[in-house]
């Protein structure tokens, strides 16, 4: 067994067979002066991922530490990397990466670890990734998108917050001492910002400017593909966006500091932009649940809000002038 792991790698996993080998292979070729660990949570998965986690497990057992579930935690709504996950962290650092993205640069780990030993104002350090759709439906394209007029040197909580860049999971390398004070929200099931936007409360945060991984869009992914009961694409979509929306209200709630300022460009933005593309569907009649749950979070919000009531009832009113611009073209 190694001693004086420094990293430990973070890797969640459901349904991934065809994937999973790039991902695991993409760890196991970082070049380190320094051990560090894989810890990988399989969520009870119907295909093979499980079997080639076991055989990664026995080829190297000092790297690789598997989590195998004999039921799906995610549908549950169990927080399992607060459970399972972190408490088993040994590192001084923990880098992400979910199993259908993977690591490319072979000396990612190392360039991470070494700015953030020399930096220590920092608690997160990530880099630019690439974006691919499997199949392919549209361009690829990096996150975060360029060119953006962000500092790399110096991203701001707000900068998270209000989404003026996204930095993917796949990129975050983040301070363990912090993850004692972090415990995941009831409910939340799409973490990635929130995590990183926690780290983000306790120290500076830096992009480096190179891809070092990719972020695969494909249907068997965590956030597009996952084990979503639906009978439909609609109501798919209407669990997704209600999930995010459900992210962006805890986002709201514990962590950002200029409350009216996130709920005026980021919450709302979002509200109104996915409430809309449900709307436009086909189905369209379907998204009225959806409605009706997202009309009760943004009442919940704004009883939180310490603002004027006109500009309440301003935005009450831009949504229902869209909404019935909406409704009027599916009558006629």
């Amino acid at each position: 067994m190694m001693d004086n792991i420094l990293v430990s790698v973070i890797c969640i996993t459901y349904n991934q067979e065809q994937y999973i080998k790039q991902c695991l292979d993409g760890f196991l070729m970082q070049k380190t002066n320094f051990p560090f660990e894989v810890i990988i949570h399989d969520d009870a998965s119907t295909d093979g991922t499980a079997d080639i986690i076991r055989e990664y497990e026995k080829k190297y057992p000092d790297i690789i530490k598997p989590i195998y579930q004999t039921e799906n935690q995610w549908s549950q709504k169990i927080p399992f990397m607060n459970k399972y996950m972190f408490p088993l962290v040994r590192g001084k650092y923990m880098a992400f990466c979910e199993g259908d993205d993977f690591w490319t640069d072979e000396n990612k780990l190392q360039k991470q670890f070494d700015f953030m030993e020399t930096n220590p104002e920092y608690t997160v350090c990530s880099h630019i990734v690439r974006k691919i759709f499997e199949p392919p439906i549209l361009p690829e394209n990096t996150l975060p998108e360029s060119p953006c007029d962000i500092d790399y040197n110096d991203i701001l909580l707000n900068d998270i917050l209000l989404i003026k860049l996204y930095l993917h999971t796949s990129s975050y390398f983040l301070r363990s001492d912090i993850v004692n004070k972090f415990e995941s929200p009831k409910g939340l099931k799409y973490g990635d910002t929130y995590i990183l936007a926690f780290w983000a409360k306790y120290g500076k945060v830096k992009c480096i400017p190179e891809i070092m991984s990719v972020y695969r869009c494909n249907p068997n992914g965590i956030y597009y593909g996952n084990r979503m009961s639906s009978s439909n694409d609609i109501e798919f979509l209407n669990k997704i966006c209600f999930d995010v929306m459900y992210q962006r209200r805890l986002l709201y709630e514990n962590i950002a500091i200029d409350k009216e300022l996130y709920f005026k460009e980021a919450y709302y933005p979002s509200f109104s932009n996915h409430l809309f593309m449900l709307l436009n569907s086909k189905e369209w009649k379907t998204s009225i649940v959806f409605l009706y749950k997202n009309i009760s979070i943004y009442f919940l919000m704004l009883k939180h809000l310490r603002v004027m009531p006109y500009l309440i009832c301003k935005d009450i009113n831009k949504i229902l002038k869209k909404i019935y611009k909406v409704l009027m073209k599916r009558t006629k």
